[in-house]
């Protein structure tokens, strides 16, 4: 009874013209939805479509699907990262900054901000706000990565269909900032510097120096315990999961570093945060006449700014990890040795991101 080419009942079968009608008005209704959230450029799911239709079918209201927005997706992601044991806490916090920068965003401008608005007009918009709040390249750089990351996550969950994220213009290019390390000398400076034993200086001395003979980053060096000292072939390690990337890694323990254990009855130097250790640093490296003038170009609002600092006030934690890798990378080449160790070390895949460590001049490499 069926008339394969027209879709419909044959005419000759009874009751086809009423059961062709409603055919026509399913037809109708299905083609009406489909068309209408086209338009205005929403996600249709399977189960919203069957509601639509289900609404003007059935001419009763169907149970209302609730759309999860992007900010409650972004929300229940970053809760999603902070209990994962894949993810660091670095990971967690820059998921969670970067929401706070959108939202900020959005109730600045009075933008409504969803799944079907994240497009290049917003990517302009966006990073033009953000350059205005004199945020780096490189922190809006992060923030667009975030952002893409949760777009995709979102799209793989079925919660939207725009992929105006995935265009190869929608980041910000990163701007390669100017950072200072300590060459061997001047660690050694900081090492011999008579400080009073047990300071406040005197324990962000060790700490810091921890970190010049580890190689570790902060979040590394400043959780030491005594359990990551092990000995591996008569060699003594320092061997940890690191706090960002959950990498393991060992590094050798040099004597200078033993001899900052042995000062501590044999264990680690007790930690402080972050910003102590920064401002006890500058203290400390004038006192040690790290004072050489150094000059730094940055991007701050669009703009290229230049200033002029003393070597010791632009030394910070994480100025540990890159002396140690650029002293190390020196050792390398004037002993004719590979870095690639000192990049396992480091817990490094990647040589781009090994050589943003290395703070070493074309002037260096000739004269070795």
């Amino acid at each position: 009874h069926w008339n394969a080419e027209a879709q419909r009942m044959r005419k000759s079968t009874p009751g086809a013209a009423d059961i062709n009608a409603a055919l026509d008005k399913v037809e109708s209704i299905v083609l009406e939805v489909f068309r209408r959230f086209r338009t205005e450029g929403r996600p249709l799911a399977p189960e919203k479509f069957r509601a639509e239709v289900d609404t003007q079918w059935k001419d009763k209201l169907a149970p209302a699907v609730k759309e999860t927005t992007l900010f409650e997706f972004w929300e229940r992601l970053v809760e999603e990262r902070k209990v994962s044991p894949n993810y660091g806490r670095t990971t967690y916090k820059a998921y969670r900054t970067g929401l706070h920068k959108v939202q900020d965003f959005a109730k600045s401008s009075r933008r409504r901000v969803d799944f079907d608005s994240i497009n290049l007009d917003f990517h302009a918009l966006f990073s033009a706000w953000m350059s205005k709040q004199d945020y780096s390249p490189n922190f809006i750089h992060k923030v667009f990565a975030v952002l893409k990351v949760v777009m995709s996550e979102a799209a793989d969950r079925g919660l939207h269909t725009n992929m105006a994220f995935r265009s190869p213009k929608f980041t910000v290019k990163t701007f390669q900032p100017e950072h200072v390390y300590l060459t061997e000398s001047e660690i050694a400076a900081l090492a011999a510097l008579d400080l009073p034993r047990g300071g406040r200086l005197d324990k962000a001395r060790d700490l810091f120096l921890v970190g010049c003979y580890t190689g570790l980053r902060f979040s590394d060096y400043s959780m030491l315990k005594p359990e990551n000292i092990s000995v591996f072939d008569g060699v003594e390690m320092l061997t940890i999961q690191t706090r960002k990337t959950r990498t393991r890694v060992s590094v050798p323990i040099m004597r200078e570093a033993r001899a900052l254990l042995d000062k501590n009855g044999g264990l680690p130097p007790v930690a402080i945060t972050n910003q102590k250790l920064n401002q006890a640093l500058k203290e400390i490296c004038r006192a040690a006449g790290i004072v050489e003038p150094v000059r730094i170009v940055s991007i701050r609002g669009g703009q290229r700014v230049e200033t002029v600092s003393a070597k010791g006030d632009l030394v910070s934690s994480h100025t540990a990890r890159r002396s140690w890798s650029t002293n190390e990378y020196l050792r390398a080449l004037k002993d004719g040795r590979g870095w690639r160790p000192i990049m396992d070390i480091l817990g490094i895949n990647k040589e781009a991101t090994f050589f943003r460590y290395v703070k070493v001049s074309q002037e260096q490499v000739a004269a070795l």
